[in-house]
């Protein structure tokens, strides 16, 4: 096989990393430090990647300090989304991932990135996607791959339970007991890399094992993965795409994948916003929920429907049956 695969798997122009940068974003919640949001801007255009998309900043994006680190990205930081929820800087994703330091209360499973990062990615890395010129996925609805995000929270005190909850993922980059909190930008890093990794991983193997290759080509295969894990361009062999259990011993277990099917596709962020404020709004009508604590409840349904990654037409079952309960409350009684 000619060595240039190798790197036409991460560099051509037609690889799947042009297409990636529609279809994946990197959202930073109420970032503090312009010189962070500039480091991130530089990393993403580093890993191919432009979508930033920022809740709340508490910085100047523009400002001297973003702009003397970001260098060649300042295109990244010029085009970046300034939003005011999470919600709305999750309008249109489907999967989502959320970085935490820490372990956290919540039923939400957690991998080390190589494992959070590839669920996300999971719809991108299929063979159809990766063969196929993601330009024609831009303009054929049917045919688009889902949109992720990578939510990062503030330097200071990172994600609160009650944000990190409008991700079905957590992701919690391993480091030393000694010092564990990351810098934000260097988490970003070690997350953007991964995703590139990832991908090129996969374009790789598909490199390696396009069909009507001769048998002569097949020794040539491991020959390059065990060059890569001696310090070339790529990473090793690429990662088995099917669902693999979290490496973390205290993780809960994995969301399953399904189908990649019309109508199995999972519903989106906006969507599932939409519900669970209808179902607070019920709820509370109805006495279920009392103001006081309606938050820390819709925490606990947030995360059931989460897990069960509700399709469109399941959200839009549930909604119907919200309208129902809501219009039979409100009827006089016979």
């Amino acid at each position: 096989m000619p060595k240039s695969t190798l790197n036409n798997a991460f560099t051509e122009s037609s690889s799947p990393f042009a297409g990636l940068q529609h279809h994946l974003r990197v959202v930073l919640v109420e970032p503090a430090g312009g010189l962070n949001v500039g480091a991130i801007a530089r990393v993403m255009k580093n890993m191919g990647l432009s979508q930033l998309v920022v809740v709340n900043p508490k910085c100047d994006l523009l400002g001297t300090d973003a702009r003397q680190m970001a260098v060649h990205a300042l295109d990244v930081l010029a085009a970046a989304t300034i939003v005011t929820t999470i919600p709305e800087a999750l309008n249109g994703c489907q999967r989502v991932v959320a970085t935490s330091a820490r372990s956290r209360d919540l039923a939400i499973p957690v991998d080390p990135p190589d494992l959070g990062l590839q669920w996300l990615l999971e719809p991108l890395l299929t063979r159809t996607s990766l063969e196929a010129d993601f330009a024609d996925f831009e303009h054929t609805s049917s045919a688009s791959p889902i949109d992720g995000a990578m939510v990062f929270g503030p330097e200071d005190r990172g994600l609160s339970n009650a944000e990190l909850i409008h991700a079905q993922r957590l992701v919690m980059i391993p480091s030393s007991p000694a010092y564990a909190s990351l810098n934000l930008a260097q988490a970003v890093a070690i997350c953007c890399y991964e995703v590139y990794r990832l991908v090129g991983a996969q374009r790789l193997h598909l490199h390696l094992h396009l069909p009507g290759e001769s048998q002569e080509d097949s020794p040539g295969a491991p020959q390059i993965a065990r060059q890569t894990e001696k310090g070339a361009i790529a990473p090793p062999t690429p990662p088995a795409l099917s669902p693999q259990p979290s490496s973390s011993v205290d993780s809960p277990t994995p969301i399953p994948s399904r189908p990649h099917s019309p109508d199995a596709s999972p519903a989106s962020i906006d969507a599932l916003e939409g519900f669970y404020q209808q179902l607070e709004t019920v709820l509370l009508d109805i006495g279920y929920l009392y103001p006081h604590t309606a938050q820390r409840r819709m925490e606990k349904f947030r995360l059931l429907f989460n897990r069960s990654q509700l399709t469109p037409n399941e959200v839009a079952m549930l909604r119907g049956i919200l309208r129902q309960i809501t219009w039979a409350a409100r009827s006089p009684q016979a």
